[in-house]
């Protein structure tokens, strides 16, 4: 898409079978966009929005590339949306993420997933917040993937070629439901739970439409662990209107029904996670009744 834009803007595709969604960005977070390049070319500086920067190195303002290319990014994305199209970049953990974020539909997470590496995944989950996050290229990709990938809800990719996905079609179909749901919930910065012990954490996405509430308990670790997952009534009652604190637990990827505890007015469920897994908990919230029970009718036979 990138070669589109500078080769055929405004050109119908080649092929009736190619449908333009919009445009994907190249190299969006690091030295590609020139956040180390200075424009010194005084006749560019009445043209541009963005404000000129000092260079220590020469004493004198300039243009920042890297603000030239924000701009640019700007236009062309403004274009798009007009068009009733879509922005994605390929991208990672770097400077430019930030400032390229809010002109973007969807945020790439880079090409290659290493599991066990959340650090960047955290910074880009944070900027992204509820836009969806993928991966593009993942030349090797497995089961233990995926549960990494739902710890926030990024999209995990797939290899080049389709003779290459035939293997994996029914992780894919198993688990890309999990992750729609998780994305369109939208994850959230305060998880409002807490996961112990060391090794174990927990991720909140939601509350849906319906009031429910879905949390990730990932175990970071390649040994198994047996730990808690509390709820945090009072956080989730700040940020939910009408949080009660009664709700019923389903783990999603087995369907089973679980049992939590209520230890001192606390919900505290029991987890024991293999290495590298995650549950993907749905939390329905139960309205309490407060009916009285009405008066009972009872017939008695007369001797």
């Amino acid at each position: 898409m990138q070669y589109e834009v500078y080769d055929q803007w405004g050109r119908k595709p080649r092929s009736p079978r190619d449908v333009y969604d919009g445009i994907y960005f190249d190299s969006t977070a690091g030295w590609w966009t020139g956040w180390h390049l200075n424009n010194f070319n005084r006749d560019h500086f009445p043209y541009a929005d963005f404000p000129l920067v000092f260079d220590h190195e020469t004493g004198q303002v300039a243009l920042l590339h890297g603000l030239s290319c924000l701009e640019f990014l700007g236009y062309l994305s403004d274009k798009v949306h007009q068009e009733g199209q879509l922005t994605m970049s390929n991208s990672g953990p770097g400077l430019f993420i930030n400032f390229a974020a809010p002109y973007l539909d969807m945020l790439g997470a880079g090409e290659g997933y290493r599991r066990r590496d959340h650090t960047g995944l955290w910074l880009l989950r944070t900027v992204a917040h509820t836009k969806p996050l993928s991966f593009l290229n993942n030349p090797e990709i497995t089961e233990e993937d995926f549960h990494h990938s739902l710890t926030l809800a990024v999209y995990p990719g797939g290899p080049r070629g389709v003779e290459n996905w035939d293997g994996l079609r029914p992780l894919y179909r198993k688990y890309i439901p999990l992750l729609n749901r998780l994305d369109r919930a939208g994850w959230q910065p305060v998880p409002c739970a807490r996961a112990e012990p060391e090794g174990l954490f927990v991720e909140r996405f939601g509350p849906e439409e319906s009031g429910t509430v879905l949390l990730v308990v990932h175990n970071m670790t390649e040994m198994q662990i047996e730990g808690s997952v509390t709820l945090l009534h009072d956080e989730l009652a700040q940020r939910i209107p009408g949080w009660t604190g009664s709700v019923s637990m389903r783990e999603l990827i087995s369907g089973r029904m679980l049992e939590p505890t209520a230890p001192e007015g606390k919900t505290r469920l029991a987890v024991t996670l293999a290495g590298e897994e995650s549950w993907v908990l749905e939390l329905q919230p139960v309205q309490p009744t407060n009916e009285e029970p009405g008066p009972v009718e009872i017939e008695v036979e007369r001797p």
